[in-house]
């Protein structure tokens, strides 16, 4: 079976929910042996054995993941930092800024560009892998997608292709509204650093 991404599904609960259950003591219940013997990568396998169990029905869009970032300017390079789902018929349906997440602190303009895997390309050669940003890019802590030599496989392209080029200009102002609602509250947005320290105390 294909690797499945759960950013975004789609569940009638009525119909499932015994698989609903049986997600919940897999999400849920003590001892974690899931987690502590590193078989899953969080709830995105969970859902899958969930449904595989209680034998419910499921459907998986047939065409994988994508990925929205930056190219580099000088280089034929990319950097995924957004994950790209898409629709039964394959179109961009939804972005999950997932590892750089939409804060109103982290306002800068990240989708230049996206890569999807061709519709012609077997899913057999499908690979994604993760690397460090490094001197390349050295803003991002992790870049996702085929960084190098993905013209066979993959698509690049600008985000002014797509009906929603201008997406995260929309987003990133509505962030910032956002937060000076909450500013108004007396409410100060934590950054990613001052969180994960608060998480280590």
């Amino acid at each position: 079976m294909f690797e499945q991404e759960s950013g975004q599904v789609m569940i009638n609960r009525r119909m499932h929910y015994k698989a609903l259950n049986v997600l919940m003591y897999y999400g849920f219940s003590l001892p974690r042996a899931h987690e502590e013997l590193r078989l899953v990568w969080g709830d995105k396998d969970l859902f899958r054995f969930a449904w595989l169990k209680s034998k419910s029905t499921f459907h998986m869009t047939p065409r994988p993941p994508g990925s929205a970032g930056t190219k580099h300017p000088d280089y034929d390079l990319f950097c995924g930092v957004t994950m790209v789902q898409h629709d039964p018929s394959g179109r961009v349906i939804f972005l999950h800024r997932n590892t750089e997440k939409l804060t109103y602190s982290n306002n800068r303009i990240l989708w230049t560009h996206i890569q999807q895997y061709k519709r012609t390309s077997a899913l057999s050669d499908y690979y994604v892998r993760g690397a460090n940003g490094g001197k390349v890019f050295p803003q991002f802590k992790r870049c996702f997608g085929k960084d190098v030599h993905y013209e066979k496989l993959f698509t690049l392209k600008p985000m002014s292709a797509f009906p929603f080029e201008n997406l995260e200009d929309d987003l990133l102002r509505f962030a910032a509204a956002g937060a000076e609602v909450l500013r108004l509250a007396g409410y100060e947005e934590k950054d990613e650093e001052q969180t994960e320290e608060t998480n280590k105390q």
